[in-house]
């Protein structure tokens, strides 16, 4: 018969987003060291947060908050860059992917749409809100 093991304890963390949480990633170990236990949060308030979870002592840290400029955040995806950085992309209501360097703090818009035509009021719209990530090195599958 198994046993039964206690669920984790709870933690609050520190500032918070003033918005509905859309998703949560861990972030992957880095070549640098980056990532482990590190907490990636998008939300409505457009805003990504990195926390720190890792401390012994139980506490957590925010160790990263970067404005997107995209309005609301939908879509998140963490992986390690072919340069050995952890990277973050986000999508955005505004129709944009956006990519994160956790290391820098440094994003960047790497495509967006316009969305189409709503078809009466000449108001148009669209959003971002399913990101991948996929590990590198690319490889070709077989032919």
């Amino acid at each position: 018969m198994a046993t039964a093991t206690a669920p984790p304890e709870a933690r609050t963390l520190p500032s918070p987003p003033t918005d509905g949480i859309t998703s949560l990633e861990y972030v992957p170990r880095s070549a640098s060291g980056e990532g482990g236990r590190l907490l990636a949060s998008i939300s409505w308030d457009g805003a990504v947060r990195i926390h720190s979870t890792g401390g012994g002592d139980g506490g957590a840290c925010l160790v990263l908050q970067r404005q997107m400029e995209s309005g609301p955040l939908l879509g998140l995806a963490a992986t390690i860059s072919a340069a050995g950085s952890a990277v973050l992309y986000t999508g955005g209501l505004d129709g944009a992917v956006r990519r994160l360097d956790v290391g820098t703090g440094l994003a960047e818009v790497l495509g967006s749409h316009g969305g189409g035509d709503d078809g009466g009021g000449g108001r148009e719209g669209g959003a971002a809100s399913c990101v991948c990530a996929f590990d590198p090195p690319w490889e070709a599958g077989p032919a």
